[in-house]
């Protein structure tokens, strides 16, 4: 599993930041292939800065 987020330099070349997530984060998504927007505050609230839930 992975979240992706995509964006344009000001040149208009395209890029990709992709995290893969750890597998015990996958939860109820590990058996299913879902593609869903990217909510960036949540993640962010859920992983912050030191990268691990609950961290």
């Amino acid at each position: 599993m992975s979240k992706s987020l995509y964006g344009s330099d000001p040149d208009g070349n395209e890029f990709e930041i992709l995290w893969r997530v750890p597998r015990e984060a996958w939860g109820e998504y590990a058996d299913k292939g879902v593609v869903m927007p990217l909510d960036l505050d949540a993640e962010v609230r859920r992983w912050g800065a030191a990268g691990a839930a609950g961290a």
